[in-house]
């Protein structure tokens, strides 16, 4: 076995960090250093000038957008915002609507079981939402040439990524059935890779098929 699997294998069970609106001084001083220089660029002043030059509305109208009710000064952002962040905008911005969505989006109070906040929360599971719903091609997606049965279906749901790892690791005999998650003695207990639910590819069978 090679040394990906002894990786797999800590990565299970390693915690991730938690998600705090700082930046490593690594990648706000120093990215793209080149060789002999004191300095890069800043990774969180490129991001709020991305969205600027683009034309990204400010934090208030995503907010809008969302749902939720706009901020209308500057303490109105007190309970949504952490580290004292609307105190320090009120120094920077003139006006809660100028608040970049970068810069805010990451600031915010963190829901609960999420890496993110209210309105990137929004923002993100929107665009994974169209994402699914316009691509023609989506697995799931029926009354295509291509679309699977729903034998075929309730196959591929049976896959998770406990049992994609353990296929192709050759030396993880055992493994939390949710593979994102650290490992708990009671909800989330240690199996063998054997008795994860594998699919049966009987139902790809073009004889078979051409029978339903």
């Amino acid at each position: 076995p090679g040394a990906v699997d002894q990786l797999v294998a800590g990565m299970l069970l390693s915690p991730a960090e938690h998600t705090d609106p700082f930046m490593s001084e690594e990648l706000s001083g120093h990215l793209f250093q080149p060789p002999k220089a004191k300095f890069g660029h800043d990774l969180a002043a490129i991001n709020i000038q991305r969205g600027r030059d683009q034309g990204v509305p400010g934090y208030n109208d995503w907010r809008e957008w969302c749902g939720f009710k706009r901020a209308k000064s500057f303490s109105d952002l007190e309970p949504l915002l952490m580290n004292h962040t609307a105190w320090h905008y009120s120094k920077i911005y003139k006006h809660v609507d100028d608040i970049d969505l970068w810069s805010a989006g990451i600031s915010e109070r963190k829901m609960a079981n999420s890496a993110v906040g209210p309105t990137l929360g929004c923002i993100i599971s929107r665009q994974f939402l169209n994402y699914k719903r316009g691509d023609r091609f989506w697995y799931e997606t029926p009354g295509q040439p291509s679309s699977f049965t729903p034998a075929q279906l309730r196959e591929i749901k049976k896959m998770t990524l406990a049992k994609i790892l353990c296929t192709n690791a050759d030396d993880l005999p055992r493994i939390q059935p949710w593979a994102m998650r650290l490992p708990h003695p009671i909800y989330n207990a240690k199996v063998a890779c054997d008795s994860l639910p594998t699919i049966n590819l009987k139902h790809w069978d073009s004889s078979l098929m051409d029978n339903i």
